[in-house]
């Protein structure tokens, strides 16, 4: 995933073109589809390394794929990522400096988090 991250190349007529995005799209479409078999170290190496990194990619739409993919870590595994991600996020918030690229995460982490209360609400 790290690898195809915001890959760009410069053809001869000087235009910038994005590459392998169907690729990036697809690797986030994956992970959404193994969410459901993932057991914890799994799960935290997805979000904290994975899912926070591709969500500055370059491609609007592969943020929105890996975002989709936090959402379904957080509905299918509930009291388990509560436990678990909560402090990552919150590192990630409170330890990244301030960049455009990381903005951009730290809203999509802000969209994740307000999710959690939703999952400690339904364990009532």
């Amino acid at each position: 995933i790290l690898s195809l991250q915001a890959v760009v190349s410069t053809q001869s007529t000087g235009q910038v073109t994005p590459t392998f995005i169907e690729e990036r799209v697809g690797i986030a479409e994956a992970l959404s589809q193994i969410v459901p078999f993932l057991v914890n170290e799994q799960l935290l190496n997805l979000i904290s390394s994975s899912c926070l990194r591709v969500l500055s990619d370059s491609s609007q739409i592969v943020q929105s794929k890996m975002r989709d993919v936090g959402v379904k870590v957080i509905n299918v595994h509930g009291k388990l990522v509560l436990d678990v991600l909560l402090p990552v996020f919150e590192n990630y918030l409170d330890n990244t400096p301030d960049s455009k690229s990381s903005d951009i995460v730290k809203q999509n982490v802000v969209i994740l988090m307000q999710l959690l209360p939703s999952i400690s609400s339904k364990m009532i």
